[in-house]
């Protein structure tokens, strides 16, 4: 199972170390409040301790609620002496220098805010270094919903066995609870199918033959299928293709899948929809085991992730035109350090020139 704890403090450290920061803190929605979930800096761990955002002394709050109404990413090269944000009682404390505000954004719905600062050094966030926080936080977006859903359904499954249990001593006691303990039985089952049902995630479920015995209306819609379509079908007769469009065949994948699925808690790849479309989905997969811990069922957790899985091929082919264009111009070209006059790169016309000299 996915830990959100866990997760958020493994995502940070790798954004503080790429991204050049000092310190960092990571603000996530939650019933539509923004919640500080945790806040680290390169040389501690980070306290993982919830925090209204209004609550909290150690950011500033005038920039995260900024860009929670923009939906914008905000860079400061300075912001202690930058207009309006140098009036902030934060950064006037601190006196912020390099200060980095980046939507979290999961199919154009904004879930948190990724807070960043460098009180050493002005300009540390640039171009290069947003354009990687981006890639990292749409990936990272996924599996932040990912886990807070896996934590939602574990707090349902456990509070529907608590009460059970509960429910089940009392009916020992005096009749008329039963009726009480089956009302409260329905309305959290209710409650779990609501969450499933409403999830902006394709939720499925399937046997170890890859028979499908649950899809939510989320999936059922994204692969264009009718429930009683795909319900009692297995996934080969359904949603995974022969062969992937670049080649791949997933059948193999997916059987060991079935057999191990312990050892595939998350994946990505190609699926089929009703009508031929394909689409990329990020999954994320738990076992379900009977009272003998045998494998009876796997819950699956899938996001689209095609637009993201277009724009980073889009993306290579661009750099293949660039380094197409760059080797075999005509004209020399080079690129060097400013401060020294290093050459870090050249093509081979720049070379050629160089040598007649």
């Amino acid at each position: 199972m996915i830990h959100l704890d866990r997760l958020i403090a493994a995502l940070m450290q790798v954004v503080i170390e790429n991204a050049g920061a000092e310190t960092g803190a990571l603000v996530l929605l939650e019933e539509d409040q923004l919640t500080v979930m945790a806040q680290c800096s390169g040389s501690r761990q980070c306290d993982l301790e919830k925090l209204a955002v209004a609550d909290c002394a150690t950011i500033p709050v005038s920039v995260i609620h900024l860009v929670e109404r923009t939906q914008e990413t905000l860079v400061l090269d300075d912001a202690v002496s930058e207009s309006p944000f140098s009036t902030d009682p934060y950064i006037q404390k601190q006196q912020t220098r390099s200060l980095l505000c980046l939507p979290i954004l999961n199919q154009s719905q904004m879930i948190g805010i990724l807070y960043l600062e460098n009180n050493l050094s002005a300009g540390v966030f640039t171009n290069d270094r947003l354009q990687v926080l981006k890639l990292l936080m749409a990936q990272a977006a996924i599996s932040l919903e990912n886990a807070r859903l896996y934590e939602q359904l574990a707090n349902y499954a456990e509070t529907l066995e608590r009460n059970v249990e509960q429910r089940t001593q009392s009916l020992q006691k005096e009749i008329t609870e039963r009726q009480q303990t089956e009302a409260a039985l329905r309305q959290s089952e209710a409650n779990y199918r609501n969450l499933l049902q409403t999830a902006n995630s394709v939720i499925i479920r399937y046997d170890t033959q890859g028979r499908i015995h649950y899809i939510n209306d989320y999936g059922v819609k994204l692969l264009g299928y009718e429930e009683h379509q795909i319900l009692g079908r297995t996934l080969f007769e359904t949603i995974i293709p022969d062969i992937e469009t670049s080649g791949r065949d997933v059948k193999p994948f997916v059987h060991d899948l079935l057999r191990n699925p312990q050892s595939y808690p998350q994946g990505e790849g190609e699926n089929l929809c009703r009508d031929g479309r394909r689409v990329w989905m990020s999954w994320s997969n738990q076992a379900i085991f009977n009272n003998q811990r045998e494998v009876v069922e796997i819950l699956s957790v899938g996001n689209d992730t095609t637009q993201r899985k277009q724009a980073e091929e889009a993306l290579q082919r661009s750099e293949a035109k660039f380094r197409t264009i760059f080797e075999n111009s005509q004209v020399g070209i080079y690129r060097t350090r400013l401060c020294d006059g290093l050459i870090l790169e050249a093509n081979q016309r720049f070379a050629n020139l160089l040598a007649k000299r």
